[in-house]
């Protein structure tokens, strides 16, 4: 009987508590690279550029664009979020707000 009465004022807790597990449970299931063919092949022509990004929670995030150790397959990004340097297949996980490439000046 306190269990029935306790979630009949804290309602709002279960609430919190159940849209939490689920976003939970969509982060660790949903194919965040899930791209469309013509987005893969954009990406691998932009091979060894940096890309700016939004990152979880608004930050900005900087990675390079790098080729995929699979021949043939999406290309994977270079990028330091605060645990080291990796090499990650998450390219197309955050939304991309700018490509941009190096060019020597040709003297």
């Amino acid at each position: 009987m306190k269990a029935r009465s306790f979630l009949r004022r804290k309602w709002w807790l279960v609430a919190v508590v159940i849209a939490a597990v689920c976003l939970w449970l969509a982060y660790r299931i949903l194919p965040w690279n899930a791209a469309s063919p013509d987005e893969v092949e954009a990406a691998r022509r932009n091979v060894d550029r940096s890309i700016t990004m939004m990152a979880s929670a608004g930050r900005p995030h900087i990675a390079i664009v790098v080729a995929s150790p699979e021949p043939g397959g999406v290309p994977w990004i270079m990028h330091n979020r605060g645990f080291g340097p990796k090499m990650e297949d998450q390219l197309f996980r955050w939304a991309h707000t700018g490509h941009y490439r190096w060019q020597p000046d040709a003297r």
